[in-house]
Parts: C-alpha cells; structure tokens; sequence
C-alpha cells in the first residue's frame, strides 16, 4: 500500500468516526455529509490503486469507479 492510498484510508476512518458521533447527537444531516466523504475517499483510494493517479473531483471519482 501506497503512502497516498494509506491517507486516503485514514480520512475515511475519520471521516467514519466523525459521522458515527454526530448520528449518536442526533444530527442525520451533518453525519450524512461525514459519511458521503468517507465514501468519496475510500473511492479516491481504489482509483489511486488501480490506476495510479488520484482523482480530485467527484465527477472523476463517480466516473472512474464505474470503471473498475
């Protein structure tokens, strides 16, 4: 594993983390958010490690997971 793609792995751990506390507050809105990035990340990392680059926008990240 790259050092790249272990980051990307830490921010959805994060992010995880994050929405699990703000869903047990109460707040589904704002733990949707932490949770659609958690997401967003862990597809950034399959990109990253299938194809070497890393996507940025979400356009990229939607469209280069339907690819692999």
């Amino acid at each position: 594993m790259t050092p790249e793609i272990s980051e990307l792995l830490d921010k959805v751990r994060n992010c995880l983390a994050r929405a699990r506390i703000i869903l047990a507050a109460g707040v589904g809105e704002d733990a949707g958010r932490d949770a659609y990035l958690a997401g967003f990340h862990a597809a950034q990392a399959v990109i990253r490690a299938h194809t070497g680059k890393t996507a940025k926008r979400r356009i990229v990240v939607c469209t280069g997971c339907c690819r692999t």
